[in-house]
């Protein structure tokens, strides 16, 4: 079974969730934890394939039951940051952003190379904005653009913060 397991997670992977056919990923996952309760892997797929779905309370699910197998697996920190924050769980996305990069401060999706480090960095400062944690949302964006200032005592600064968070948006 684990063998099969392990299998079936590579062709979830391979087959389908790099081709965005999540759906047809999920399947594969799922059949992978139906042949082994302890591939964390196939619960990160599950966890990615879910959150691509928009299946945000399983993703939930699938991203804690494979930190719970594995908690170093740092693409299931990641997802789940991002996942949170869909959730408005502002405080909890943060948490586990922070600690996908203290795992890994250059940390890439492998299955998707556009997500980086810099998302996790700019999700960090749009989640301290809204929870109005402004310097630690200042200390992100100065790290993503480090020639960026602002008063964020004043109303003015707290706009000009937002509009940079806007702009790397467009640019991260």
């Amino acid at each position: 079974p684990e063998e099969k397991s392990t299998q079936l997670t590579k062709e979830g992977w391979t087959d389908y969730f790099d081709q965005g056919k999540y759906s047809s990923a999920l399947g594969k996952f799922t059949d992978a934890i139906g042949e082994d309760s302890q591939n964390a892997d196939a619960y990160n797929g599950a966890g990615w394939a879910s959150a691509r779905l928009g299946l945000l309370s399983n993703a939930v699910d699938y991203f804690n039951n494979c930190i719970q197998i594995d908690g170093s697996l740092v693409d299931a920190h990641a997802g789940i940051a991002f996942v949170f924050h869909a959730q408005k769980e502002y405080a909890k996305s943060n948490q586990s952003a922070q600690t996908a990069l203290n795992s890994a401060p250059s940390w890439s999706f492998s299955h998707d190379g556009t997500l980086n480090d810099k998302d996790l960095r700019l999700l960090l400062a749009i989640n301290y904005f809204a929870l109005q944690q402004y310097s630690k949302c200042l200390e992100q964006v100065n790290i993503l653009n480090s020639s960026f200032d602002a008063d964020i005592d004043t109303v003015e600064g707290k706009a000009a913060l937002a509009a940079e968070i806007e702009r790397l948006r467009s640019e991260v």
